[in-house]
């Protein structure tokens, strides 16, 4: 029964980090595939400096400074959470056990690595060899999950500033409408005319962001999703099994924290999208009826 405990533990534990990794290397695969954002994002960049439009520059602005502070805070919690773990705890206070061989009839000290991996070695003989190769892997996967996370964070983080500044246009029309007046030098009909084509060609962009997101990304987001149900259920499992081991206690109870950090992450981005859509929606339905002669003509 120990035996078959064991092996259960070993296999959860493993297939756990190794759908992290695997995830992690799914989504930089997407990224790769869809540069193209990226790409229209600097265009889009470009041309909201280039209007030399102070109010919505720093909107832009704005969102940009919390999308970079909320990420680097989103970094230092998760690698305080990994690394901890992978250089400090684990290595300290991994248990020693004695091993003895029935048929060298010999013992041996084996201690256990931070995370169940195979080597192409003996790992008793050559331990540290074994940690540090172990950490540089772990590392180089963490820095590529939490690398990947980031882009879908500050992604989703700049379509929320996008419909910001939508929803300032729609609700400074007159505003707008008086410079274009100006740098037209024409009457009031052109202007409202010129100034409503703009709010639509606004509109246009926003929405473009948002389907190009989730034309490219809905399947990765769908697998992320089933992915990380199967690790809560994989995490309960080792936490059940590890009743006496504090070790796998301690890194199991620190992975669901990051799981659940990363999780909630998404769902509040998601849900302010939503709220920022909301508002949008309602603005742009307030200016649609205001200014309908303008746009159906």
């Amino acid at each position: 029964m120990a035996t078959h405990e064991q092996d259960i533990k070993t296999f959860t534990i493993s297939a756990c980090l190794t759908g992290t990794f695997s995830m992690a290397l799914l989504k930089s695969h997407f990224i790769n595939k869809e540069l193209h954002l990226l790409e229209k994002i600097r265009v889009r960049e470009t041309r909201i400096y280039a209007s030399k439009d102070e109010e919505i520059i720093q909107i832009y602005k704005n969102r940009a400074n919390n999308i970079n502070k909320f990420n680097l805070c989103y970094m230092i919690i998760n690698y305080l959470d990994s690394v901890g773990y992978m250089y400090i705890i684990g290595p300290i206070f991994a248990p020693v056990e004695t091993v003895y061989d029935s048929v060298k009839n010999t013992t041996h000290i084996h201690k256990q690595l931070p995370i169940e991996s195979w080597m192409p070695f003996n790992v008793d003989e050559h331990f540290f060899k074994a940690l540090l190769l172990e950490e540089f892997l772990s590392t180089f996967c963490m820095v590529l999950s939490f690398g990947s996370d980031i882009f879908f964070y500050g992604y989703i983080g700049y379509m929320i500033g996008q419909l910001e500044i939508l929803n300032y246009i729609l609700l400074n029309f007159e505003t707008y409408k008086e410079r274009i007046k100006q740098q037209l030098n024409c009457d009031d009909e052109k202007a409202n005319y010129v100034t409503v084509q703009l709010c639509i060609k606004e509109h246009q962009i926003v929405m473009g962001y948002i389907d190009d997101y989730n034309n490219s990304m809905r399947t990765m987001m769908l697998l992320d999703f089933l992915h990380s149900s199967a690790q809560l259920a994989m995490i309960s499992i080792i936490i059940l099994l590890c009743v006496t081991d504090n070790l796998i206690k301690i890194a199991g109870l620190g992975f669901a924290v990051i799981l659940l950090c990363r999780l909630g992450v998404f769902y509040w981005l998601a849900n302010d999208v939503i709220v920022k859509i909301l508002k949008t929606a309602y603005s742009y339905l307030t200016f649609v009826y205001k200014y309908k002669d303008e746009i159906l003509g």
